[in-house]
């Protein structure tokens, strides 16, 4: 194949890598810009798994919170029951001694 190429381009090829001196620097130049996006996209990606983390640790404390306020309610409502009975246990006096 590398006698289609003109004989001025044969005298340049890399007998390692078989590419001419041009070919060779179009790929090293493909090679630079692929590096390139790649530490692009890595960055990208760090800065996603960042935010991911953030989200992630306001959620804990937002589930925290949410705890706390459900044990709150709890005790309103066995306290609520409790003054519940209470006053029916008063209405059921009061009736009993009214009779």
């Amino acid at each position: 194949m590398n006698n289609l190429l003109p004989l001025q381009d044969q005298e340049n090829i890399n007998p390692t890598t078989c590419l001419t001196n041009k070919e060779e620097k179009d790929v090293l130049h493909l090679i630079t810009q692929l590096k390139n996006t790649l530490n692009s996209v890595q960055n990208s990606i760090t800065e996603i798994q960042q935010g991911l983390n953030d989200l992630s640790n306001k959620i804990q404390k937002q589930d925290e919170k949410v705890q706390k306020l459900d044990e709150k309610l709890q005790k309103l409502a066995e306290e609520l029951n409790r003054v519940k009975h209470m006053c029916q246990d008063n209405s059921s006096d009061s009736t009993s001694s009214n009779i």
